[in-house]
């Protein structure tokens, strides 16, 4: 009898242990697709210089933007949307205070740039409206949702459309929230988390400078 005991006591671990390995290995999987969601504040474990590349997305003037028209700049990147209901805003007003610690000629070292996920709803007309909210020199950059995705792979972003059934237009966006810093050569510098104050981000970007 104890021996039956011991060998269900033992095939119970087993099932345990397998149920806790498949988890972690499809949770390990699940990494190198998604690199963050937006309850999650932990840094990607991807190696930041992979992620970026050039890129052409439409501006808030409705005009083509290029990372090819930078010259002599950081682009400082985050995904959003425009109906974000607090966090973009939060974010956008970090990277602003950030930038506004800068003396000018700092600031001009660094190109902030705002992309939408939500190009749907997002319009020039919209962006425009709403990155002048933030610092002067933000671009607001949109296209069709294909080139939207095509770009937010690029940085292995996460987004996922909410829908509304009771108000369909109303739909909202999960989606990642970091802070990308590029060099001049279009690749991701460095990664910082959407809670990092302002100081520290500013004190961040001076380290780019010398």
């Amino acid at each position: 009898m104890n021996i039956q005991r011991i060998g269900l006591v033992f095939a119970c671990t087993l099932l345990v242990m397998g149920v806790a390995l498949s988890f972690f290995y499809r949770a390990d999987d699940a990494t190198s697709i998604v690199v963050n969601k937006t309850s999650d504040t932990s840094i990607p474990a991807v190696a930041a210089n992979s992620l970026g590349g050039d890129f052409t997305l439409i501006d808030e003037e409705g005009e083509s933007f290029s990372t090819s028209m930078i010259e002599g700049q950081y682009p400082f990147v985050f995904f959003g949307f425009a109906n974000c209901p607090a966090i973009c805003p939060a974010v956008l007003a970090t990277m602003t205070e950030a930038l506004n610690r800068l003396s000018e000629e700092e600031q001009n070292k660094f190109q902030p740039i705002f992309i939408t996920l939500d190009p749907e709803r997002d319009t020039p007309e919209v962006m425009k409206e709403f990155m002048g909210n933030f610092h002067p020199s933000f671009k607001g950059l949109g296209g069709t949702q294909a080139e939207v995705n095509a770009v937010s792979d690029q940085f292995k972003v996460y987004f996922q459309r909410i829908e509304n059934e009771s108000e369909p237009e109303d739909y909202q966006l999960d989606h990642s929230t970091y802070i990308y810093l590029m060099n001049d050569d279009m690749q991701v510098q460095e990664i910082f988390r959407m809670d990092t104050e302002p100081q520290e981000l500013s004190d961040d970007l001076k380290k780019y400078l010398n």
